[in-house]
């Protein structure tokens, strides 16, 4: 077993290495699993377990079938798998798909299928709606979502955008810590490969976590931070909405991403506007007795978001490059992509980083 590790980390990031689990696999041949750039499992049959439950019984007297401790569905609501499928020839075929965006070393570009119009146009999207928006902008409307199961607050896909390989991170919603994390191995991979990232930040910031878990979120947000300022490949981001915080600094902040656009809608803030009310304008909203409490709160958040936050204030700061057309999203992306195709970078001569672990 230490043989195969070695040798697995020494690959890591020169090939990608997919793994599939169409059986029981415990302890150390479970760890070959999470070692690999992808995992996937067959439902029914497939099992990742560090410990079977004959070892938990033993130790704990824990009486935990193998299907609920190891299975599939508890695999991918765990992160410990990235796909599932019904049988081993499906998971075979899903192993080809993800193989088609990659390239075959990290010496080589993914292959280039042009298969649509770059210039289309969008519908109108509802930023939420993260599906719809991951079609509209592939190629075809056609991408391969990667953990879907577990922490939903983020959404990453491989997709092509303009014939090009690249990956989508989505943030919507407030993030936590898992998710954090689950973006920072996301793009960590996409690095690995020469895949652009496009960012699509649509947040209210991080979760506010109970008292013991403050230390976990400080160290996933650590994480994601560290994963796109360490990224060369080319970063594209997308305000669609909110982008509070740090989930803006990493993602979309113009000390670390190439581009960055806005939808007209757009706020940028490190605080949320009825937060920024409650510690700016506490005593304006005392003080206008012609409103409620709640009247009062929101035309001052709205003034917030007009005076301080709003997408025409972050562009007239130079936080954002661009106030786009939601409609001309694909188009824009597509020509930043082109723009960035020769982008040369890297990190400073080092045996490697000391990733926040």
């Amino acid at each position: 077993y230490g043989d195969i590790y070695r040798e697995l980390a020494r690959m890591s990031g020169v090939c990608p290495i997919l793994a599939v689990v169409m059986g029981p696999c415990i302890g150390g041949a479970a760890l070959i699993s999470q070692l690999a750039d992808l995992t996937v499992m067959v439902q029914k049959t497939g099992e990742l377990m560090a410990f079977g439950p004959q070892v938990l019984a033993a130790a704990n007297g824990a009486e935990v079938n193998a299907a609920r401790l190891g299975g599939a569905d508890t695999a991918a609501q765990s992160g410990a798998c990235a796909l599932t499928a019904a049988t081993e020839d499906q998971a075979l075929e899903l192993v080809k798909q993800a193989l088609g965006y990659l390239p075959s070393s990290n010496l080589e570009d993914s292959e280039i299928i042009d298969t649509d119009d770059m210039s289309r146009l969008l519908a109108p999207i509802d930023p939420s709606h993260v599906d719809a928006l991951f079609a509209a902008l592939s190629d075809g409307g056609s991408y391969m979502e990667l953990y879907a199961a577990y922490e939903p607050c983020v959404r990453v896909a491989l997709t092509r955008l303009g014939g090009r390989s690249a990956g989508l991170v989505s943030a919507n919603g407030a993030l936590t810590a898992g998710g954090l994390q689950k973006a920072a191995r996301f793009v960590r991979l996409l690095d690995c490969f020469g895949l652009p990232i496009v960012s699509l930040v649509n947040t209210s910031g991080v979760e506010i976590p109970t008292v013991s878990g403050q230390s976990w979120l400080l160290k996933a947000q650590s994480q994601l931070l560290y994963a796109y300022a360490e990224a060369t490949v080319p970063k594209l981001a997308v305000i669609t909405g909110d982008a509070i915080g740090q989930a803006y600094v990493a993602m979309g902040a113009k000390g670390i991403a190439d581009v960055t656009y806005a939808w007209p809608g757009a706020v940028i803030s490190a605080l949320t506007p009825e937060a920024a009310v409650a510690v700016l304008y506490a005593d304006k909203v005392k003080a206008d007795l012609a409103l409620s409490a709640e009247e009062a709160r929101a035309k001052y958040a709205g003034q917030y978001v007009d005076e301080v936050a709003g997408a025409l204030r972050a562009a007239t700061d130079g936080l954002v490059d661009d106030i786009i057309d939601p409609a001309r999203t694909r188009a824009l992306l597509i020509s930043a992509l082109e723009m960035l195709a020769s982008k040369r970078d890297s990190n400073p001569p080092k045996k490697h980083g000391n990733l926040p672990m």
